[in-house]
């Protein structure tokens, strides 16, 4: 495991105002990356040391590589560590302390008071759009529902991780779910060995595509999409700003300039495709409040 990359107090404060200068510039990108090279940041010789987790099932590739390709458009380089999969609650002790560099959550009041974010949405949506794992030969429990009070009706309960963003929308639309601590990969195991206590695993379509190879004894619900406006945004240990400048920036321009919707189109058309979204019951939910 790699520690977190830290810089002498004096490099920083000269990093700290070469980038603000650079910011607040009015020049294109890759005149800003030239005052970055030629300040000595983000070169091959000194490049943004960046440490991200890395996922089994591969989920982590489209964000990992929408950070690389948007520093590599400015012209920035970068070393890129991975970390291995860890539970949610430990991942975002590590981001406190700078063990991890960046990683990518719905934004809340919490997580925008402990981290500095950076306010790009990254999926075009897709996150907060979520479909369900399901025990083989149970989808006959999720035929025929229409609305939220159809499925409320069905008494089924849900299974998620401790800390995560959808207990919250589950609970702010009163849903039933169950919370394993621990592995996340538990949850897929109760679920495939039945008669656990939970009837399914809500999966941004995003993290199910990666998935399904993995989980033979589970099925993708075929009718329901579960919905709400909400999308993943790349959050910074408070201990890097250097890096969330930096990256802000990158991230902005990738934006502006049809990088990130580039990459977007080699890792999200088969979502749409293998999914069948636009033949499902969109049901939306609302959104716990601020706060």
């Amino acid at each position: 495991m790699y520690g977190a990359y830290t810089m002498s107090p004096i490099v920083k404060i000269i990093s700290y105002f070469i980038i603000a200068l650079w910011l607040g510039s009015s020049f294109a990108a890759h005149s800003q990356a030239d005052s970055l090279q030629q300040a000595g940041i983000g070169t091959k010789d000194a490049p943004l040391q960046i440490q991200l987790v890395e996922y089994d099932n591969g989920g982590h590739r489209y964000f990992h590589e929408l950070i690389s390709r948007s520093l590599e458009h400015i012209g920035v380089s970068s070393v890129i560590r991975t970390l291995p999969q860890m539970p949610q609650p430990r991942l975002e002790r590590m981001l406190e302390s700078g063990a991890v560099t960046v990683h990518w959550f719905f934004p809340n009041a919490e997580r925008e008071s402990r981290y500095l974010k950076i306010p790009v949405d990254i999926t075009g949506g897709l996150a907060g759009r979520r479909v369900f794992f399901i025990p083989s030969g149970t989808q006959h429990l999720f035929d025929n529902i229409r609305n939220l009070e159809d499925f409320r009706s069905r008494n089924l309960v849900g299974g998620f991780g401790a800390g995560w963003y959808d207990i919250e929308v589950w609970r702010q639309n009163t849903l039933e779910f169950r919370v394993i601590p621990g592995d996340p990969l538990d949850i897929f195991r109760m679920l495939e060995s039945g008669n656990r206590g939970i009837d399914y695993f809500s999966r941004s379509v995003l993290e199910i595509i990666a998935e399904i190879p993995r989980y033979p004894g589970l099925e993708i619900e075929q009718h329901l999409l579960f919905s709400y406006p909400r999308d993943f945004m790349f959050f910074v240990s408070a201990n890097e700003p250097l890096v969330h400048e930096v990256l802000s920036f990158a991230l902005s321009s990738a934006q502006e300039d049809g990088i990130l919707e580039e990459i977007r189109s080699v890792y999200l058309p088969p979502v749409y495709q293998i999914l069948n979204l636009d033949d499902r019951v969109n049901i939306q939910l609302d959104l716990p409040p601020e706060g």
